[in-house]
């Protein structure tokens, strides 16, 4: 009976052990798969907020003229995309939540609107205002939490547009911070090191810039800059760096320009050509065209006035451009009024009738008559009537020899290249 009782209170003893180390197992397995979930939770906030730098890279692309404030107002429509309300910004700064990218389509519609962990993300555009637009133009973006990165989640509906400052006593987990950073890559930081700076591989900037109050520490921070990505190797719409190729560029819209074409070439007229409809010019700047194998100069003169003038009249000369080109000016007489006197008239050809007066006549010699002729007078295939008047601009004033009052001439003015 003694070893029955002794098998009995054996086997209690046993069973009570048992219980204590399942509890024990249990209990260290839970603490374990609530840690695994937190781990989880982290891993995934750094992937959500890299989602939510992409999204705002597409902006910054999509959207460049109207951050970089170019003015594009003379496009044609539908050359830029409209942009959201919150690009059109003022100023340096600009916050918006994930909801304005779910609304620009910038994030999927069904894309979550608050992170795993630190309660909800806030994006603050920087720009530097005074240089844009212009080289110096450029617009980042901060992606950061609002709260510290902990295991603890906000309780009731999260109001995303407002970042709320978190609970005094809410402390960050310097383990989860580290695994959200991690997931983020090379664009992620945080403060957890320092409450008062946000440090990471890209950048090293005060807390308050991200609105975030300096004491706070533990907040998950990621950059989205253009200066990040390969962007700058590619033209893109509302560009306004200086574009260089080096090699041909062909098209199969039209070439507009708003300030003019240049052709960067020095060639001498008449040259040999091998591209036939090329355009160029030459070495005294003048538009030249190939044609038949040679460098054919399009425009040597260009007329820029006509001018009718009398004798005696001053011609007002055109201002060329450049040491290149020199004013010209050419006459033609456009009205005839000249008196022909002496030498300047030779009137020749056969004389038949009578002579009734004083006088006398001889068919290859001079007429002379005193009183009155009664006949006909007939010229010879060479007869002619010379007259003496001619046209020449002299000094910038019009010459117009043996002239009377009315006579006039056509004065054209323009530019020419110099030879």
């Amino acid at each position: 009976m003694a070893i029955r009782r002794s098998q009995r209170g054996f086997g209690l003893i046993s069973v009570l052990i048992s219980i204590m180390l399942v509890t024990l197992m249990a209990s260290v397995a839970a603490g374990r798969w609530k840690r695994d979930i937190e781990d989880l939770a982290a891993q995934s906030t750094g992937k959500y907020m890299l989602a939510v730098r992409s999204a705002v890279i597409v902006a910054l692309q999509r959207h460049e003229a109207a951050f970089s404030l170019t003015d594009i107002s003379n496009a044609p429509p539908g050359t830029y995309p409209v942009p959201p309300a919150w690009v059109a910004f003022t100023g340096d700064t600009t916050t918006i939540s994930v909801p304005d990218l779910k609304g620009a389509g910038l994030l999927a519609a069904d894309f979550p609107s608050t992170p795993p962990l630190g309660r909800s993300i806030h994006i603050k555009f920087f720009r530097n205002t005074a240089d844009c637009p212009g080289f110096g133009c450029e617009t980042k973006a901060f992606i950061y939490t609002c709260w510290p990165i902990t295991g603890a989640r906000p309780v009731g509906v999260v109001n995303t547009q407002a970042c709320t400052p978190a609970p005094a006593s809410m402390e960050f987990d310097g383990n989860l911070v580290g695994a959200v950073v991690k997931a983020a890559g090379s664009y992620g930081g945080s403060n957890g090191m320092l409450a008062g700076t946000v440090r990471g591989p890209l950048f090293n900037r005060p807390t308050t810039d991200m609105d975030i109050p300096a004491t706070s520490a533990g907040h998950a921070v990621v950059i989205a800059s253009l200066n990040d990505v390969d962007h700058h190797g590619y033209v893109r719409m509302g560009d306004i760096r200086p574009v260089n190729l080096n090699n041909t560029l062909s098209v199969v819209g039209q070439i507009s320009s708003a300030t003019g074409l240049l052709l960067n070439t020095n060639l001498l007229p008449g040259s040999a050509c091998t591209v036939e409809g090329q355009y160029a010019t030459s070495n005294r700047s003048s538009p030249l065209l190939c044609t038949g194998g040679s460098w054919f100069e399009v425009t040597n003169h260009t007329v820029l006035g006509t001018q009718v003038l009398a004798n005696g009249a001053a011609v007002a000369a055109p201002v060329c451009p450049g040491a290149n080109m020199e004013s010209f000016s050419y006459a033609s007489l456009a009205q005839l009024d000249a008196t022909m006197t002496g030498s300047n008239v030779n009137v020749r050809g056969n004389l038949a009738g009578n002579v009734v007066g004083n006088g006398f006549v001889n068919q290859t010699g001079n007429v002379n008559v005193t009183g009155t002729f009664n006949g006909t007078v007939t010229s010879a295939p060479d007869s002619s009537v010379r007259v003496g008047q001619g046209v020449a601009v002299t000094n910038g004033v019009v010459s117009i020899p043996s002239s009377n009052p009315d006579a006039r001439a056509l004065v054209i003015t323009g530019c020419r290249y110099r030879s």
